[in-house]
């Protein structure tokens, strides 16, 4: 079954955008783990009711064990820590994983 693995976050009003678009580079380029079916990376265009998170990523996996890979693979522990918690704000980090039993692509 399907893994969407959901990052909602709160970048640091400060981080200039040159640095959210390397981050973007960066955290797209986490599709090369194996495992990983697609990722997405983006800022909100919802203020109204984003409850102050600014960004989210959703990545893609092929199952559970693909995420367990995910979550320890060097390049996710690796832009987790240089790229994406320096420019967190505190405290605006949240992460929830769910099973889809029909992928959006499956329904097309």
């Amino acid at each position: 079954m399907v893994v969407k693995h959901v990052v909602l976050v709160s970048l640091k009003p400060e981080v200039p955008s040159s640095k959210i678009a390397g981050l973007a580079d960066t955290l797209h380029g986490l599709s090369a783990i194996p495992g990983v079916l697609s990722v997405d990376f983006g800022e909100t265009f919802t203020k109204e009711r984003n409850q102050g998170y600014t960004h989210a990523l959703i990545v893609e996996l092929k199952d559970r064990k693909a995420l367990q890979v995910y979550i320890a693979h060097k390049l996710h522990v690796d832009s987790l820590k240089n790229d994406i918690l320096p420019i967190v704000a505190p405290g605006r980090f949240l992460v929830i994983d769910i099973e889809d039993p029909a992928p959006a692509r499956a329904r097309l």
